[in-house]
């Protein structure tokens, strides 16, 4: 089952030169992110510009929980996505994210990318405030990689390197965007058990990601400072 929460452990240098786009905002590493919290967001701009965002769209109604996952299927032709995934799409950069098969808690990441990007779609809400908006996003699913096997139906869209500046173009037909979300994933997946307190407690950091045995698909260890720090690494 995936988790409502993903990573974005790395330091803001290390997102930055991975993704050749600068922060225009304060960001410190957020080693398990939850649904309302502010987070890095890359916007349809000329320039990769990295800003915050919540996560979490919510409903106009208001009544329901906001929405932290949008599935793929359905998506353009879906009331209340359709003009969002037509002219508001967006990438969260992320390490990972969090699944639960039974009752163990895995960190599933990409071992050589160390930083990826999920596609994403967002709205601007009110606050209340004469002329201040904020902004909320939604992360889009799509069905688990075949690599994970049981563990995981359905997983985080996660866009390449090579599709990110079409993902963005929002002058790019909707069928460019299909084609992108029925793409194979052919970049290196793994994943590492944890403890499962890591998903109760209030605080988390780069210590909590203690892991308990092997990699899913190979004996190197987990690359914990590589993924999950750096400067801020302790």
């Amino acid at each position: 089952m995936l988790l409502p929460f993903y990573s974005i452990g790395s330091s803001y240098d290390r997102i930055e030169s991975v993704l050749s786009g600068e922060f225009i905002y304060s960001f410190n590493p957020v080693y398990r992110a939850i649904g309302g919290m502010a987070l890095p967001v890359i916007y349809p701009l000329d320039n990769i510009r990295i800003d915050e965002g919540r996560w979490g769209i919510i409903p106009t109604n208001k009544l329901s929980r906001p929405n932290l996952w949008t599935r793929s299927e359905g998506i353009i032709k879906n009331i209340h996505s359709r003009l969002l995934i037509r002219i508001q799409r967006c990438l969260i950069p992320a390490n990972g994210f969090f699944i639960r098969h039974q009752s163990r808690i895995f960190f599933i990441y990409f071992p050589v990318e160390k930083v990826v990007t999920l596609a994403g779609i967002w709205k601007a809400h009110d606050t209340g405030i004469k002329n201040l908006k904020s902004f909320q996003f939604s992360i889009i699913t799509v069905p688990g990689d075949d690599r994970l096997g049981s563990l995981i139906k359905r997983m985080p869209q996660i866009i390449a390197a090579h599709d990110r500046k079409k993902y963005l173009n929002i002058e790019r037909p909707l069928m460019d965007i299909s084609r992108i979300f029925k793409k194979e994933l052919k970049m290196e997946i793994n994943g590492v058990e944890l403890d499962s307190d890591i998903t109760l407690k209030k605080e988390v950091s780069a210590s909590d990601f203690r892991t308990k045995g092997k990699a899913l698909f190979h004996k190197k260890p987990f690359p914990q400072k590589e993924i999950l720090g750096g400067y801020h690494y302790n």
